[in-house]
């Protein structure tokens, strides 16, 4: 006990010392950190007065408009210097006294800037007088005089920038000799005397610039850091004396705690092993056993009472008394259930789900003996009995046990319910009155034999129910052994399949079969293509491969919609099921391209007259929901095995071909050459490109200005992307944007687009003081497959540009996608004060009612219209109709590709807008954008 109460002691001592320790840290961080706070402000004392020696040397060379920068930081100055005063007053009186002088240095530096501002503000003054007087009477009077009066002039201004003794002589010698040459009566008198003012003046502010910049305040904030850091070096070292005292005081203590206690824990060892011995046999009992004294308390309990109460587990300590046990078992609803027994003990379900047999025996010297058996698994077999008697009866599988002879003992109501059949109409028959006749006598043999060998058998089996139905079902059957390994019993479990069947058929469909056209899919295509060329392999045949893609098909999808799109599609493909044969194959690749599986395509003039046929079926006009719509289609050949020998390369070359179609004029097919290989790699590679130049950065915008014709002044600009090959130099977007839309890298290319035009035009805002803003083209993939709402905004927020300065040129396709959501997303773009234009408009599905509905600012009259519109009638008709709309509903026109002035004086006269062309400018780079507005090609 002694030992324990010298422990706690010292555990106590420690305490107080790792307090001590912390406070003492914590007061010397504290004063620490008050010192670092004053060298800090001494040092930012030293800056500004660093900054009036700067201000005053432009002051006195007349190099400031204003003196606002030196009442700035004289205010500065005086607030810094103010808390330093307050740091100051907590730290040794020397520094106090420094810092006295200090003050007084930096009140003569403020008074000498103020008569040296004055001086500067008189001399400026009279400068400025002669000047305009000048100017005003030079004519008036002899050249002679003027000249000599206009040269002391520029010889005083040289005197006041750089001041010299050759220009000090000068200038004296010219005021001697106009004093000298001029009356007091003379109109002149006046410009010698304010030259003569402005000469001393200057004299002045020279000398009054020597005295500031002789001025000790450098020496003295240099010898004030100097005694600050040498008492916060003293401080710092005076507490690491004390802390290293504080830290071998802790050791010393925590030493003597290590050795105390490990004196004590080998006593208490010892005392624990006795009973250690005891309680192990205890424990190692199988039943459960507790045993509270004479005083009702609990003094120890074995490891299966423990498993057996382990709802109370945390709640049973050494001491507790037995009512207090008796009660917690009652609060935490441990016993669900007692069943009094004969002997008086009880059989107990516990709330974990344990069944015990629990005896209190009260012993004779007081207290009791807790014994608990557990009879869980005893029980549970029980129950388990009962339980397989349940699901026997109530599982929705069907069950039949049979005797070693094959002959029916038991079913159970699921068997009936499947087969139709009653229990008392198959007990002591033969599993066989079930058979369909569906398998030969082979399929039961190998049934049979697989039972005899493993015990078990299970698969897919057809049966026959008592209506007579053939169903198929899934059975397992699994044998049952006696003790000496004979077939005792056979239990057999099925389940009807039908409904299983019927989805792995529609699965399958759905697998293999486009859902649109009932056409085979991209996965039943490669199967049945590799199939016919492994066939007309065998057979020397040949096999035609068609690629079928429709022509303008975008277009149609754009104006009718994508359910009218949908029902074209449809059409087409009964339009080929009516052309081709049942061997053929027609199927559905994605979107608008179909290909067909020709076999036995051994006559080409067949072929040929096929593919006339094929073409003129396709373009026949089509009916879609009371609307007449026309399309057409390319079709790309190849054949196994004159052009490739696997499928891959069939459907490449017949993609290949495909795309020569379309380049030939649309609504034709061509056959495949090796050159559209080549062809087909040059894309590949294009597309491969992209991709690194997008990674590497190779990207770069030029920008088009964009100018209002009646001021010609440039108010925006068009954001082009150009990219720059290391290899092939600068390339334009017509040779790289529509493979960029095909391969989805228009998203992030958009990106970087519409994020790098915000920079530029926030930089040319704030930089370079040019009040223009920045139009960027969005297409509508990248406004469909992504957050272009939330890409809008957080960049706006990045690059600090003004929203209103920020267009967002869309194409009229864009507005029939889906019309509700697009219309959600412009208004949400309108909402953060983006402008919205509709590029190339009149040439693709122009509705005043979407001018009306959506929320557009800016019409773009495409450049097909500008063109010819000073010799083409109907384009200046166009032309002045959209004018004409637009102003009537308030909305900007810019017109693109204006190329002449005769162009742009007919838009002018016409009150367009807004006019963009190589007439004001091709696309720069930004830096030579930059460069036009400096050198005054182009005025913002």
């Amino acid at each position: 006990m002694k030992r324990s109460n010298t422990i706690g002691l010292l555990f106590v001592v420690l305490g107080i010392v790792i307090g001590t320790i912390f406070q003492f840290f914590k007061s010397d961080a504290d004063e620490i950190a008050h010192l670092s706070q004053t060298m800090q402000q001494a040092l930012q004392v030293k800056q500004l007065d660093t900054q009036l020696n700067e201000h005053a040397l432009k002051a006195a060379s007349f190099r400031l408009v204003h003196f606002d920068h030196i009442v700035q930081t004289v205010r500065q100055l005086s607030e810094v210097r103010l808390s330093l005063q307050q740091s100051v007053q907590q730290l040794p009186s020397q520094l106090t006294q420094r810092f006295t002088k200090l003050e007084a240095v930096i009140d003569q530096r403020i008074d000498q800037l103020e008569r040296l501002k004055a001086k500067v503000a008189l001399a400026r003054n009279s400068s400025n007088f002669l000047l305009k007087y000048l100017s005003m009477n030079v004519d008036k009077q002899s050249s002679e005089i003027a000249l000599k009066s206009l040269q002391a002039m520029t010889e005083l201004q040289a005197f006041q920038l750089f001041p010299n003794r050759q220009r000090l002589k000068a200038t004296q010698d010219i005021l001697h000799e106009l004093n000298d040459t001029l009356d007091r009566e003379h109109v002149f008198q006046i410009v010698v005397h304010h030259l003569q003012r402005s000469f001393e003046l200057t004299q002045d502010i020279s000398a009054l610039l020597n005295n500031v910049l002789a001025n000790e305040s450098n020496e003295v904030i240099d010898e004030f850091i100097s005694h600050l850091y040498a008492v916060q070096t003293q401080r710092q070292n005076l507490s690491n004396g004390y802390r290293y005292i504080l830290f071998g005081v802790a050791v010393l203590i925590f030493i003597a705690l290590a050795y105390m206690i490990v004196r004590w824990t080998k006593e208490r060892h010892r005392a624990q092993e006795a009973a250690q011995l005891f309680e192990d046999a205890v424990d190692s009992m199988s039943e459960g056993f507790a045993f509270f004294g004479p005083n009702q308390k609990l003094v120890f309990w074995n490891s299966t009472f423990a498993r057996l109460h382990d709802p109370l587990e945390n709640r049973l300590y050494k001491g507790m008394s037995w009512q207090e046990f008796e009660d917690t078992q009652k609060e935490v609803g441990f016993l669900l259930q007692s069943e009094l027994q004969k002997d008086g003990s009880t059989l107990d379900l516990t709330l974990d789900g344990n069944w015990m047999l629990s005896a209190n025996t009260h012993m004779h010297q007081g207290g009791y003996a807790v014994v608990r058996v557990d009879l869980t698994e005893q029980k549970r077999a029980q129950d388990q009995l009962q339980l397989a008697a349940t699901v026997f009866q109530t599982a929705s599988e069907a069950m039949m046990v049979t005797d070693k002879d094959d002959i029916i003992q038991m079913v159970n109501p699921a068997f009936s319910k499947i087969t139709g059949y009653l229990e008392r109409e198959v007990l002591g028959q033969s599993p066989t009155l079930l058979s369909s006749g569906h398998h030969n006598a082979a399929y039961y043999k190998k049934m049979y034999l697989d039972l005899l060998n493993t015990g078990t058998w299970q698969g897919e089996i057809w049966n026959r129910r008592k209506s007579g139905e053939i169903y198929p079902e899934w059975l397992s059957i699994s044998t049952i052994y006696d003790d000496d390994g004979e077939v005792l019993q056979r239990v057999s479990l099925f389940t009807d399949i039908t409904s299983r069947k019927k989805s792995e058929e529609r699965i399958h469909y759905q697998a293999n079969y486009d859902s649109l056209t009932d056409l085979p899919n991209r996965n039943l295509f490669k199967e049945r293509l590799n199939h016919a060329i492994n066939m007309a392999r065998r057979s020397k045949d040949r096999v035609a491969l068609l690629f079928l893609d429709l022509d303008n098909f975008k277009h149609i999808n754009d104006t009718l919609g994508h359910l009218l799109g949908d029902e074209l599609l449809r059409q087409v493909a009964e339009r080929l099921r009516s052309l081709f044969r049942e061997s053929d194959t027609i199927a559905r690749l994605s979107g608008d391209e179909f290909v067909i599986i020709i076999n036995e395509a051994n006559y080409d003039p067949d072929l040929q007259h096929l593919l006339a046929r094929l073409l003129e079926c396709v373009s026949l006009p089509y009916v879609l929901d009371g609307n007449t719509a026309y399309t057409s289609a390319s079709v790309g050949a190849t054949f196994f095995p004159d052009d490739a020998q696997s499928s891959e390369n069939l459907l490449k070359n017949a993609d290949a071909a495909m795309f020569k179609a379309k380049e030939m004029g649309r609504n034709t097919y061509s056959f495949f050459t090796p050159e559209m290989n080549s062809r087909a790699q040059e894309r590949h590679t294009l597309e491969v490109a992209l991709h690194k130049a997008l990674d590497k950065k190779h990207f770069l915008l030029h920008y088009q200005p964009i100018v209002d014709p009646h001021t010609q002044t440039v108010v925006s600009t068009e954001a082009l992307v150009r990219w720059n090959d290391p290899e092939k130099g600068l390339i334009t977007p017509e040779k790289f944007i529509p493979a960029a839309e095909d391969t989805g890298l228009i998203v992030p290319m958009g990106e970087w687009i519409l994020r790098q035009a915000c920079a530029d035009a926030a930089h040319w805002q704030q930089e370079e003081g040019l009040n223009i803003g920045v139009s960027v083209n969005l297409s509508s993939r990248q406004f469909m497959r992504s957050d272009i709402y939330g890409l809008v905004k957080d960049v706006l927020k990045e690059s600090q540009l003004p929203a209103n300065k920020l267009t967002l040129e869309i194409t009229e396709s864009l507005l029939v996608e889906d019309e509700n959501e697009i219309l959600k997303t412009l208004r949400k773009l309108r909402d953060l004060g983006v402008l919205l234009s509709i590029d190339d408009f009149g040439t693709g599905y122009s509705s005043l009612s979407y001018l009306k509905r959506f929320p557009i600012t800016t019409l773009k009259i495409d450049r097909s219209f500008i063109c010819d519109i000073l010799s083409d009638s109907e384009d200046a008709a166009l032309t002045q109709a959209i004018l004409s709309m637009a102003k009537s509903m308030n909305l900007k026109v810019v017109a693109e590709g204006v190329e002449n002035a005769g162009q742009a004086e007919y838009l002018k006269e016409r009150q367009c807008d807004l006019i963009q062309g190589f007439y004001y400018s091709k696309p720069l780079a930004l830096e030579d954008l930059l460069l036009s507005f400096k050198q005054k090609k182009l005025s913002a």
